[in-house]
């Protein structure tokens, strides 16, 4: 996450020094002036860059929220497991015990899928390289 903020303060960096740089010179010339093309296309690769990692830093979000959800049902799973272990120790066991374990396992289950989920959205762009370069 950190090198795809540091791209985009990168990013913002060089839009910025464009524009100052395009308002400068038409400042100096008195009229208004459109960017040399280099300056535009260089402003549309940086933009369209800057599209890209948006399109990665949401994808890993939605792929951490579903790991946080993950986490809730585990945590959720392992209150109903230390309640069922206590009346296991008193000697109220009975379907508690099982239903405990049946929702801990369910709760594993799905953190597993937001797992897989999340090495998708991590793979995605390697995915993309390799057929790009073959």
């Amino acid at each position: 996450m950190s090198d795809i903020e540091s791209l985009q303060a990168r990013l913002a960096q060089a839009l910025d020094a464009l524009e100052r740089r395009i308002t400068a010179d038409a400042a100096d010339a008195g009229a208004p002036v459109a960017p040399a093309p280099s300056d535009t296309a260089e402003l549309d690769q940086l933009r369209e860059q800057a599209a890209a990692l948006q399109a990665e830093d949401s994808k890993q979000k939605t792929a951490i929220m579903a790991l946080e959800r993950g986490l809730a049902e585990m945590r959720a799973a392992n209150a109903s497991l230390v309640k069922a272990n206590a009346a296991l120790e008193s000697g109220d066991a009975g379907d508690a015990a099982l239903h405990a374990e049946l929702a801990a396992m369910r709760a594993d289950r799905q953190t597993e899928q937001a797992e897989v989920a999340a090495l998708l959205v991590a793979l995605g762009p390697l995915v993309q390289e390799m057929d790009a370069d073959a």
